[in-house]
């Protein structure tokens, strides 16, 4: 469940879920997180068809967020997005070879498939 004060523009702590995707292709790969945002960090752990994960990284007041996904004994992605009071949408990359977008929402809130946000992912994607 999450938990968000009303008045902050901060993500809200707790369950989220979501997809990614690879460049090359449009299959979404699902994937479960339970998220802290504090003070501008962001901290957790999920799971995904990989395997479980550790989040680590920040946020910033412009909407800006930036976290590592670490699979213990394994890989790092770096994450990059932008939080838009419904969701996080962006791009992720293992190295300057492997990249795709993303999108996670909190459990609980509708997915709202819109298409400018995949177009938006789409052309981060295209400039880097």
């Amino acid at each position: 469940m999450s938990h968000q004060d009303p008045t902050s523009s901060n993500p809200p702590s707790g369950r989220w879920k979501g997809y990614y995707c690879y460049s090359a292709n449009a299959v979404r790969h699902r994937q479960e997180l339970e998220l802290i945002f504090s003070n501008g960090s962001i901290s957790g752990d999920g799971s995904d068809g990989i395997g479980c994960f550790l989040i680590a990284g920040l946020f910033d007041e412009r909407g800006q967020v930036i976290w590592t996904k670490t699979y213990p004994g394994s890989h790092h992605v770096e994450y990059r997005g932008f939080w838009e009071r419904k969701s996080i949408w962006g791009v992720w990359n293992i190295g300057m070879l492997n990249r795709g977008g993303f999108r996670i929402w909190p459990d609980g809130a509708e997915e709202n498939e819109s298409s400018e946000v995949e177009a938006e992912v789409e052309l981060q994607l295209q400039a880097q």
